[in-house]
């Protein structure tokens, strides 16, 4: 009697404790989505503003496609650019929390709002760029293609797909994979024998899709269109407030990204093999495999035990997928957002197929070696294990100890008004 007791007295101190902390991450997510759009408001901010403002005033290139809108209604309207990105912002954003909220049941509310899920683009001041709206174009699709396979449905799913990809091509990786998948074990139940039939299948379900990822990666950029790009805003600058042109004869960032060579850019992420902080003492590559280990076993520990070996699958299929983006980018902790956010639809899609269309997943299961799955066995975070989340974040790219500390949760609202 007196252990059952102690065991109630427990967890609701346990609840309390993660009810305190779940109201402090979501009232600290309301006043970091203000601070995020108070610091990204001007031309200068050439990694997040500026990747919304990739236009096709230079010819189609990647990433062009809602620049262009932009452009035609600033150019039509005079209205601020800068505004428009800022709408868009938070409507994404907004529609992202809402998508979460329908996860609650197979995920906790506090690791939903956590600095790994929701708070994660805060903390690491990409808010402002358009990691947020491709996950929101996947988690629809997601819940579309596990539904019956019709025409609406199949226009639908292309054509979010499709314009995210224009959007931005980081969709291709994080996507389409899992896409084809779902769609693969959500098909009607047929002999083994026509699995090729069903592959076929589904190639034919999201080929629209297929050329449209061709086209983009064919027409990556060059350093005309991208200096094209910046003289089209610089053409607006009587609409655009806070003139303050980074380099007004020099695209830079996202747009001068689109000058790189592939050399170029695969040489960040493999300069960072030599990089040290702290005095020599922690190698950066290092880090960033303990924020994914880490990451990874609390997704796989947190609430649902039934569901923990789906759980492990979707997240590492997820990692495989994305991880050609750790070789094209130095942005680890964008690609470690994308990678846990995206894992998060895939488990609830692949639930309902399991559920709902009592489709066989065992093959699905057999795909990872069992020794990496005893190794990610999940790591549960509950009662004053969850202070843990406040002494957590993923910074975009660049680790160091100093900017670890400074966009902890526990720090991060001293950050802000400190600045």
């Amino acid at each position: 009697m007196k252990f059952r007791t102690r065991r109630i007295k427990f967890k609701k101190k346990s609840d309390r404790v993660e009810k305190t902390i779940s109201i402090y991450f979501f009232i600290l997510i309301i006043i970091s989505t203000i601070y995020n759009l108070l610091i990204n408001r001007n031309y200068y901010n050439v990694w997040t503003i500026g990747e919304w403002l990739i236009n096709y005033q230079g010819g189609f290139v990647r990433r062009g496609l809602f620049g262009s809108i932009i452009y035609k209604l600033s150019y039509g309207l005079n209205i601020n650019p800068i505004s428009i990105v800022h709408l868009l912002t938070i409507l994404f954003f907004i529609s992202f929390l809402y998508l979460l909220k329908d996860c609650r049941k197979y995920f906790s509310s506090l690791f939903l709002l956590s600095p790994i899920v929701s708070l994660a683009p805060l903390l690491g001041n990409y808010l402002v760029r358009k990691d947020v709206s491709g996950i929101v174009a996947y988690a629809l699709c997601t819940n579309l293609i596990v539904k019956e396979k019709n025409l609406t449905n199949f226009l639908f799913i292309n054509l979010i797909s499709s314009l995210s990809i224009l959007n931005h091509e980081s969709y291709f990786f994080y996507s389409l994979p899992s896409l084809f998948l779902l769609h693969f074990f959500s098909s009607e139940k047929i002999n083994s024998t026509n699995n090729i039939y069903k592959i076929f299948k589904t190639i034919i379900y999201i080929i629209p899709t297929l050329i449209v990822s061709i086209l983009v990666f064919y027409f990556n950029g060059d350093y005309e269109i991208a200096l094209k790009i910046n003289e089209s805003w610089l053409d607006l600058s009587y609409v655009i407030k806070n003139f303050q042109f980074f380099n007004p004869f020099f695209p830079s960032g996202a747009i001068g990204s689109l000058s790189w060579t592939f050399n170029k850019g695969i040489s960040l992420p493999l300069s960072t093999l030599n990089s040290f902080d702290g005095g020599g003492l922690i190698w950066i590559p290092a880090v960033w495999i303990l924020l994914i280990f880490i990451c990874a076993q609390i997704f796989i520990g947190d609430k649902d035990k039934l569901n923990t070996e789906l759980k492990f699958n979707a997240l590492f299929l997820q990692l495989t997928f994305i991880s050609p983006l750790f070789i094209l980018g130095w942005d680890f902790g964008r690609w470690i957002f994308l990678w846990i956010s995206s894992s998060i639809f895939l488990t609830i899609a692949l639930i309902r197929i399991k559920a709902i269309n009592k489709n066989d997943l065992s093959k699905l299961e057999k795909i990872f070696p069992n020794f990496l799955i005893k190794l990610f066995g999940g790591f549960k975070l509950y009662g004053f294990r969850n202070l843990l989340y406040l002494l957590l974040c993923i910074p975009a790219c660049c680790w160091s100890i100093q900017h670890y500390m400074k966009t902890l949760p526990i720090v991060f609202p001293f950050q802000i008004f400190l600045n």
